[in-house]
């Protein structure tokens, strides 16, 4: 059984104690029963088995902003995660040998430091930076204004497994495989008078993956923003 929803209570618990206080702190809490039919192998192509699927989600998010410490502005807690358990037969084999499952999507700490002008995040996350295309990595990402409307940032970390199980490619659901993925993106942008989001933007960028220190992935990209009204 591996199921992470208390990982984030007990961080939802730490915020209400004494050691940490936050400004803001959002709860969402989903609960949802799926009803519905399957069809299995049968004892012919022709004629398979019905079997009936009842599936309870629980999906669980807290985000706490302005969390009180003496390194970092902004300090955030973000944890987003969710459980399941099979009421009735099992929709798949979900590795863990249970009816009940969970994940941490999201799972990080980010902040800001040296004047506000580098972000730091720390934890599992998905890095939104040019060829690294929302890869899911527990590691850590650095941000940083370098002025003249120039932005550097880059992020190391190990790629994110299914339920913590197998981090190879041949037998995780991961499409990225591999132990160790880095990369960066060096963008510049400038603005145009008018409403937010005017304006241009360049950039270019790496990602690289590996598997025990084999190329799984070897990518550069360059894009283009360009928003005139």
């Amino acid at each position: 059984m591996r199921i992470q929803t208390p990982l984030a209570v007990a961080i939802l618990a730490l915020l209400a104690g004494q050691t940490a206080r936050a400004d803001t702190v959002d709860v969402t809490s989903t609960t949802m029963l799926q009803l519905g039919q399957q069809t299995r192998g049968g004892s012919t192509p022709l004629d398979p088995e019905l079997v009936t699927v009842a599936p309870v989600f629980e999906i669980l998010s807290i985000t706490a902003r302005g969390v009180s410490n003496p390194i970092a502005d902004d300090l955030a807690i973000v944890v987003s995660t969710w459980g399941s358990y099979e009421l009735s037969d099992r929709r798949w084999d979900a590795g863990t040998d249970s009816n009940l499952t969970g994940e941490v999507v999201t799972g990080y700490v980010q902040g800001r430091v040296l004047g506000r002008r580098l972000l730091l995040r720390l934890g599992r996350e998905h890095v939104m930076t040019g060829v690294a295309r929302m890869i899911h990595i527990d590691g850590l990402e650095a941000i940083g204004r370098l002025g003249g409307g120039f932005r550097l940032s880059a992020y190391a970390g190990v790629p994110v497994s299914q339920r913590f199980g197998s981090r190879a490619t041949a037998r995780s659901w991961n499409p990225t495989g591999g132990d160790l993925a880095f990369g960066g993106r060096l963008g510049w942008a400038l603005g145009f008078a008018g409403i937010a989001g005017r304006g241009i933007e360049l950039g270019a960028s790496a990602n690289v993956v590996q598997d025990g220190g084999d190329p799984v992935k070897q990518e550069v990209g360059a894009d283009l923003r360009f928003q005139p009204t």
